[in-house]
């Protein structure tokens, strides 16, 4: 048996025992009535010409209407994105073949992914990424293109308005807005399943939403990419508590290896999204942040629903969100240094994941009391799929 099938089996295995653990049904998410959406989104990032390509819309509809399960729609968009990764990790580290890196999707429990070593094949890692993760990626950068004011362009793009005076306005006047985040967000920490939520976007947001979620899933796959070049593997501690089948062991690196695959990642990640899908930095690292800030929205919502305080418990072990950021945003800087003609790119990256943060936290500001209620009222709790830690100091 190759290293490639036994990965493949090995996630098989878990699969099975992490469903029979939580309930969940091999098959559980029809993706047949998503089709359309899918669809819809894919063409609204083509150019006008390609657009007009029949042949083209031809294989689009082809691929995707031949998808039938949330397990196949993964498996693919993986694949793909691995392709891309592998081959930009290929020029930008010199004189070192790209990783071979087996992945899939596993409910883990967490919004970060995990590696683990497949049983009776050395140096064989799975990187795993949490089941829902990318529907809540689609979900969330939907909800930001939603909050931050703008308008649709002539060409199908999104302007922004870079005010946060605007953004609480939006949310004033629109607090349906506020209101389907919270619901969002709740359904997926209470049920452990991300139900997606329907949302009438304009050609601009739904283009908007599109680039910041790919920028995310990029970075989440491209960490991976770093920890395997960098050989943190190597070196890595064991544990049996990162994820919810307790009798399987996940690499636990260091801090520090965390901080370095996360700049790695997005080093890997931008020149991976400006190459196929033609994202500026600025928007890519809108997307990167949006990621961490989906880490501190998951955390905020488990901890209040368990004890009543958002602020004492984190879900997995990599270090907090805030020291993540904290150490990427420091790295900027050097970039600059080795690129100049990025100076200004960099400095709109800086302010609009800020407005972007700005704008995930008045969101929660409008959900949190729902969330406290429901805790206090109806014993409202997390779903015991999500792997809790007490936050470190």
């Amino acid at each position: 048996m190759t290293d490639s099938e036994a990965a493949q089996r090995f996630l098989e295995q878990l699969r099975a025992q992490t469903r029979a653990a939580f309930g969940i049904p091999p098959d559980h998410f029809d993706y047949g009535s998503y089709h359309d959406d899918v669809i819809e989104s894919v063409l609204s990032t083509w150019t006008p010409e390609d657009q007009r390509d029949q042949q083209l819309r031809a294989r689009l509809e082809q691929e995707v209407r031949g998808i039938h399960s949330y397990d196949e729609y993964m498996s693919g968009v993986l694949a793909k994105m691995q392709v891309h990764l592998a081959e930009i990790a290929a020029k930008i580290v010199s004189g070192v073949s790209p990783p071979t890196i087996h992945v899939g999707h596993l409910e883990t429990g967490q919004l970060n992914a995990a590696s683990i070593l497949v049983p009776g094949h050395n140096d064989t890692y799975l990187a795993v990424f949490e089941d829902q993760l990318w529907m809540f990626a689609k979900y969330l950068s939907t909800a930001v293109a939603l909050t931050i004011p703008g308008y649709d362009t002539p060409d199908g793009m999104f302007q922004l308005t870079l005010a946060n005076d605007d953004i609480a306005a939006r949310l004033k006047d629109n607090k349906e807005i506020g209101d389907l985040f919270g619901a969002g967000v709740l359904n997926y920490v209470v049920k452990g399943k991300f139900t997606p939520q329907d949302y009438p976007l304009s050609p601009g947001h739904r283009n908007f939403a599109y680039m910041l979620e790919t920028g995310l899933e990029y970075f989440v796959l491209a960490h991976e990419y770093g920890h395997v070049i960098l050989s943190h593997p190597d070196g890595a501690t064991r544990s049996r508590s990162m994820l919810p089948v307790s009798d399987v062991e996940a690499l636990a690196y260091s801090w520090g290896e965390e901080y370095d695959a996360d700049l790695f990642g997005m080093l890997l990640a931008y020149p991976a999204c400006s190459k196929y899908f033609r994202l500026p930095f600025e928007i890519t690292f809108m997307g990167i942040s949006l990621f961490f800030d989906a880490l501190e929205i998951i955390d905020r919502a488990v901890a209040l629903l368990e004890t009543g305080d958002e602020n004492i418990l984190q879900v997995g072990s990599h270090p907090p969100r805030a020291l993540r950021l904290k150490h990427l945003r420091a790295n900027l800087p050097h970039l600059v240094e080795a690129h100049p003609s990025m100076s200004d790119d960099i400095e709109a990256a800086l302010k609009l994941a800020d407005i972007q943060r700005k704008a995930i936290d008045m969101l929660w500001e409008h959900c949190r009391p729902t969330f406290a209620g429901l805790r206090k009222y109806a014993g409202i709790r997390a779903h015991p799929k999500w792997r809790i830690f007490r936050k470190e100091p």
